[in-house]
């Protein structure tokens, strides 16, 4: 919650100078009235800013909502630690935001702010498993040992267990590629123990992926942070 109220008041402080022009282009992103009879410069800046808490409160909200969590648990640590990566990845895209708003960049933005929509939407249900109890054992012991080993700084081993999670224990049978292992489905036995989870259908792909990007997310924030 404080990181919350931290981002909100640096929001507003950020706000406050914003051309009209430019208020009434974010107004309209957001599907706002842009002008209310009698309104003021101020005014309009101040239902800006309301809008982005209210919208922001909403995004937060599920993101670092830890009920029925219990603290010493893996599935708490990897929720939290996905929360934190999630929350880091925000505040450094509305810091580089506004110097790109500055240069006229406005096709980065919008890129920086799509990657941000992907990874939140795409890793959504790997919480919610996570928070039903329902998370795959085997997938919920490689991202513990993955989160681990990135608070520790040794990124060389949170890679390897990825590739683990990302691609199984078995060396791929040759000449198996995404194609080929349905049509080599009766030449060559794949058990789901050495098979990637990756493979088991789009959305597990998906979270693990955007896992795999907070990870990089980490690393260069770390490597940023050492040099």
């Amino acid at each position: 919650m404080d990181k919350l109220l931290s981002s909100i008041k640096k929001k507003r402080n950020e706000l406050q100078d914003i051309p009209i022009e430019e208020i009434i282009k974010r107004l309209r992103k957001l599907r706002q009235p842009i002008l209310y009879f009698g309104e003021s410069h101020n005014q309009r800046n101040n239902y800006l800013i309301s809008k982005y808490i209210n919208k922001n409160q909403l995004q937060i909200d599920f993101f670092n909502d830890f009920t029925g969590l219990k603290e010493d648990t893996k599935h708490y640590k990897i929720y939290k630690w996905i929360s934190m990566k999630l929350n880091e990845m925000e505040e450094e895209m509305m810091k580089k935001k506004l110097n790109l708003i500055k240069e006229g960049k406005e096709f980065e933005i919008k890129k920086n702010e799509a990657t941000l929509v992907q990874t939140k939407k795409d890793i959504k249900p790997l919480l919610k498993l996570i928070k039903l109890n329902k998370l795959d054992e085997e997938i919920l012991e490689k991202m513990y040992n993955i989160i681990i080993s990135c608070d520790e700084g040794n990124y060389k081993k949170a890679y390897d267990i990825y590739m683990l999670l990302a691609i199984g224990n078995a060396a791929w049978p040759m000449g198996v590629t995404m194609v080929g292992i349905h049509e080599r489905a009766g030449r060559s036995k794949i058990y789901t123990s050495e098979v990637a989870h990756i493979l088991n259908d789009e959305t597990t792909r998906k979270y693990i992926q955007m896992f795999k990007r907070l990870i990089t997310f980490s690393q260069n924030k770390f490597l940023n942070q050492n040099n």
